[in-house]
């Protein structure tokens, strides 16, 4: 034990004989795994021969450091997360965000609700015999779409082994579209005296769309079914969390993207409308209800004993456009945690962050624009994922989010393309200051699944860029704390920070775990050329991969020699990069070579310098930096 060191941070000795002692401050499971993933990759990289002398770790940045899976929209079964725990404990993360549920299915047992995999979990064009109709290319099949109750337990005990903290996401009361069909189905099939779970005013004529356009998918908080159904929910998971040895203490229940008009014609709600006398718009009707339902939930998480988590929106009194009143809504017993995620600045809502964490919310940042790992990494048509929030995000954009600098992430472009600036949009923000400072917590990489059908697609959108995630996690970057779009020192460290995954996390990324990460296609520049030919050198993100290269009409794949080729004027090539050991490769880059301009310079796909070539702060946990 030594007591001089910080929480979790740990001093490996390493001794000339080969003997290696381990010691901190506290002897926990969470710091033990620590040292273990640390020392496992040194051994990686450096064998039997450690070097010699006291190497020091540093002291996580924050508690919180997470990675959100989502099994709601397309399904993906226990193997699955547990290799993705695998690559979390690799690269220090501790919190597993399971989005279980959405419009699209419940992928969840619930033992004492048995119809919500029964029939929520499933896609059909029958109604009365599933959730929802076909969505975003999901095979309709029979085969098993949740998870059962064991394979959850056993996912949590696997995490726990791990140090890994699971979080599961019961959307409500939008993105509910599923379990408000189910819970149809189950109370059509009910008898006499069984419990009522529906989630829906059956008086409630409005005609309403979500944002993403499902019709009456939102639950009804003015019904007390609605209730109980929240209340069975959570005790199921938190006797599942038990049995697994690893209490539930967090339960995340979204609270976003609300339908406006959702229960303006609900004669339920009009009751309570009436009952609290409140005599306004729509909206604020809404709201009003919105608030209540919200206290409803805060008092049985204080009753249950376990912390709330929401989506920024899920606080945010619509009136106001201001966090609700921390202590009015919610008991002083109950930890709220905020997700925030609103980072495309034209849209507002860049108060949120602060705002949150200076009401008394615990803030943990997961940022649209930088660490949504359902978009693309580049902006071109082949490449996997949504582009609501920002057209991509390259490795070198993740890896340059600044969660202690918030308003310093404005700076560069809308996502319209438009250059945005801090000093631009601060003034009718005001951009408040953050004064609760201890408040924000964390960071999180979402990956929602709309377009994430397999585990190679969330090989391909989460790495190489959930390093970066790992190492603004984990250390902060002194340019974190300047200004500017590229502040002096960013691009240095993220150099370093590519070196090192190129040199050991990419290698081992493929060899150890069989990731298939993401290959950006190469870049390439003329640098000579005469009437009749190109000669083209080009560049990949990555040392050690190639570039294969295929003639207009042919199917045969060239190496390109040293990243280098002679063309001929006129004609039309295409290229791909492929990996280390030439196993796959990206999508085709067309490019024709020009007849008769003498350009200088083409770059057909520039991703390599878009990308950056790869510190090791939490890779390599700054042993030599001291």
């Amino acid at each position: 034990m030594d007591p001089s060191l910080g929480t979790d941070q740990f001093k490996m000795q390493v001794s000339a004989d080969g003997s290696i002692v381990i010691s901190s401050s506290t002897n926990t499971s969470s710091v033990r795994n620590i040292a273990l993933s640390a020392l496992t990759q040194l051994l990686e990289r450096f064998g039997d021969t450690l070097p010699v002398g006291t190497h020091v770790g540093k002291t996580p940045r924050y508690q919180y450091r997470g990675f959100m899976l989502d099994l709601a929209r397309h399904f993906h079964d226990k193997e699955v997360i547990k290799r993705q725990l695998e690559l979390m404990w690799r690269y220090r993360l501790n919190s597993l965000h399971l989005h279980l549920t959405d419009d699209e299915s419940w992928a969840i047992e619930i033992e004492d609700i048995p119809e919500l995999t029964m029939y929520g979990s499933r896609q059909c064009f029958n109604l009365s015999e599933c959730g929802n109709y076909p969505q975003l290319g999901r095979e309709l099949t029979n085969s098993k779409q949740y998870l059962s109750k064991s394979e959850y337990i056993e996912i949590v005990q696997f995490a726990d082994s791990l140090d890994i903290t699971v979080i599961p996401e019961i959307e409500l009361p939008g993105h509910a579209t599923a379990a408000i069909q189910a819970m149809k189905i189950r109370h059509q099939n009910s008898s006499p005296g069984d419990v009522d779970y529906r989630l829906h005013d059956p008086l409630n004529d409005a005609d309403y769309l979500s944002v993403q356009y499902f019709t009456q998918g939102a639950m009804n908080p003015c019904v007390d079914s609605m209730y109980t159904f929240v209340q069975t929910v959570v005790e199921n998971l938190q006797a599942y969390h038990e049995e697994a040895g690893q209490p539930l203490n967090i339960i995340h229940l979204a609270g976003d993207e609300v339908p406006e008009n959702a229960w303006t014609n609900s004669p339920a709600c009009e009751k309570i409308i009436s009952t609290l006398g409140v005599d306004a718009t729509n909206q604020d009707k809404v709201n009003t209800i919105r608030i209540e339902m919200t206290k409803k939930l805060g008092i049985m998480a204080g009753e249950l004993n376990v912390s709330l988590a929401f989506w920024e929106d899920g606080l945010i009194n619509k009136t106001s456009t201001l966090p609700m009143d921390r202590d009015l809504v919610f008991p002083a017993n109950v930890t709220v945690y905020s997700w925030i995620w609103q980072t495309v600045w034209e849209w507002w809502g860049g108060d949120r962050a602060f705002n949150m964490a200076n009401s008394g919310y615990k803030v943990v940042m997961a940022p649209a624009t930088r660490y949504y790992m359902d978009h693309p990494h580049e902006p071109h048509p082949r490449e996997r994922g949504y582009y609501w929030a920002v057209r991509s995000t390259s490795l070198r954009r993740t890896f340059s989010f600044r969660p202690g600098n918030y308003y310093a992430n404005i700076d560069g472009v809308t996502l319209y393309g438009n250059p945005v600036t801090q000093k631009q949009w601060c003034t009718p923000w005001k951009c408040p200051e953050l004064v609760n400072k201890e408040n924000i917590v964390g960071v999180e990489a979402p990956l929602f699944g709309e377009t994430i059908q397999t585990a190679d697609n969330i090989d391909n959108n989460v790495y190489p860029r959930l390093l970066a995630v790992a190492e603004r996690s984990w250390s902060e970057a002194s340019w974190e704390k300047l200004g500017g779009e590229n502040p002096p020192g960013l691009q240095e460290d993220f150099d370093l920070f590519r070196q090192s995954v190129e040199m050991f996390e990419v290698p081992a990324l493929e060899k150890i775990h069989s990731v298939k990460y993401h290959l950006s296609p190469p870049g390439a520049s003329v640098i000579e050329e005469d009437e009749s030919m190109q000669m083209l050198q080009f560049s990949v993100e990555f040392k050690g991969q190639g570039v294969l290269v295929r003639k207009e009409g042919s199917d045969q794949l060239t190496d390109a020699t040293d990243l280098t080729l002679e063309y001929t004027k006129g004609t039309q090539v295409f290229f791909r990069t492929r990996n280390n050991d030439a196993s796959r490769h990206s999508y085709e880059i067309p490019y024709y070579v020009p007849g008769k301009s003498k350009s200088k310079t083409t770059n057909p796909a520039n991703h390599a310098t878009n990308s950056g070539v790869a510190l090791a702060l939490v890779f390599l946990p700054t042993f030599y930096m001291m």
